[in-house]
């Protein structure tokens, strides 16, 4: 299971976050789901803050993110896969992810394939 956890961050996740500074240390999760970033962070000796409305794991806190009392500017990399295409407002969303986003850091934000956006829980395409 280690090496092939290995093999998945050599070749998927680092790549994608090696375009943001090598120097982040903490990370906001929004919609951490089953953790799995949250893991990925924490290999690599991240300090990271997981939330979801409904979380999976004890280490998950529960916080609606839409309506939290987080600092602003207070995250080096703010991460929120797959969750745009729940919101019903994504500029909201998105001034969100950017006020608790450090100054000139990383917020990502990847989306499902086209072949999911039909997917009854999406909002919109």
């Amino acid at each position: 299971m280690r090496l092939r956890q290995s093999l998945i961050d050599a070749f998927f996740y680092d790549p994608i976050f090696a375009r943001c500074s090598s120097e982040f240390r903490s990370v906001l999760d929004v919609g951490s789901g089953n953790g799995k970033m949250m893991d990925y962070f924490a290999r690599k000796n991240k300090s990271v803050l997981g939330i979801d409305l409904h979380p999976t794991r004890p280490d998950i806190q529960k916080m609606n993110f839409m309506k939290n009392d987080l600092r602003d500017q207070s995250y080096d990399l703010v991460y929120s896969a797959h969750l745009l295409e729940h919101m019903s407002d994504n500029e909201a969303f998105a001034r969100e992810l950017v006020r608790v986003a450090k100054k000139d850091v990383c917020v990502m934000t990847p989306l499902p394939t086209n072949q999911f956006w039909d997917q009854p829980d999406h909002i919109r395409p």
